[in-house]
């Protein structure tokens, strides 16, 4: 292991790791209302997306979101790693997610966040490489989640329970597409003066997400990860953020 920088100071790298992880991690609309949307394309250097719609009424579609949704829960345990374009209030940015459970890679920009399932790494990859080490899970594990299927999920069991009680002004629509190569199933669901597309390839990876003007597209995705992307990069500098325990009584105040 590299050795340590005396000069590193884990209390500065932390946040700012974090501070980019949620930027990106706004792509993905979890946190905004969605509102009226176009579907989604893959940019220019990924495979084009083509499309076959097979839309449905408000009072059916069942099975298929049933389908879509036994495909989000499909890839808990897959390997692969995923890079994704997003778009956020104009800007644009580009997201790498890497598992092979239970480590996973969370990347944007030149910052990087590695688990290996007990410990985390938050690096800085600019001019000096250097990585913080903490003990325990991974505390951006919910940024993480925006790129997963299964966060969607509740959304396509609503879809599901208002279509099967033909909700006046709910509407779904389903569309075959390949993006970033992927075969991927999408559906569309509008209801409530919101409308969001959500798009998941037949692994069960999430392919692409549109609500509002805000989304991430699938950009490259391959199940071949090197070991070694799981490891902290080589020429890096790591220093470990000490354990505090706090005397018995004593806490800490919120924030």
């Amino acid at each position: 292991m590299p050795k340590t920088r005396g000069g590193s100071r884990p209390g500065l790298i932390i946040p700012a790791l974090a501070a980019v992880a949620l930027a990106a991690g706004a792509c993905g609309g979890g946190s905004k209302s969605p509102a009226a949307l176009s579907s989604p394309t893959s940019p220019a250097s990924s495979p084009a997306s083509a499309s076959t719609p097979t839309t449905s009424a408000s009072g059916g579609g069942g099975g298929q979101l049933s389908q879509l949704t036994n495909e989000m829960n499909s890839a808990t345990d897959t390997t692969f790693k995923a890079v994704y374009t997003g778009n956020s209030d104009g800007q644009t940015s580009t997201i790498t997610i890497e598992q092979a459970p239970p480590k996973s890679v969370f990347g944007s920009g030149t910052s990087e966040v590695i688990s290996d399932g007990s410990q985390t790494y938050f690096c800085d990859l600019s001019d000096q490489k250097s990585c913080v080490a903490e003990s325990g899970p991974n505390p951006l594990a919910s940024i993480v989640s925006l790129y997963s299927p299964k966060t969607y999920i509740s959304v396509l069991q609503a879809a599901e329970a208002a279509t099967a009680a033909h909700v006046a002004g709910y509407d779904v629509s389903f569309a075959t597409k390949t993006i970033a190569g992927q075969p991927s199933n999408c559906v569309t669901v509008g209801g409530g003066g919101s409308t969001g597309t959500y798009c998941v390839t037949d692994s069960g990876i999430l392919a692409s997400v549109t609500t509002g003007a805000d989304s991430f597209t699938l950009t490259s995705y391959t199940t071949d990860v090197p070991a070694s992307d799981f490891q902290i990069p080589s020429g890096a500098t790591t220093q470990t953020v000490p354990q505090v325990t706090l005397p018995s009584g004593v806490t800490l105040p919120p924030g």
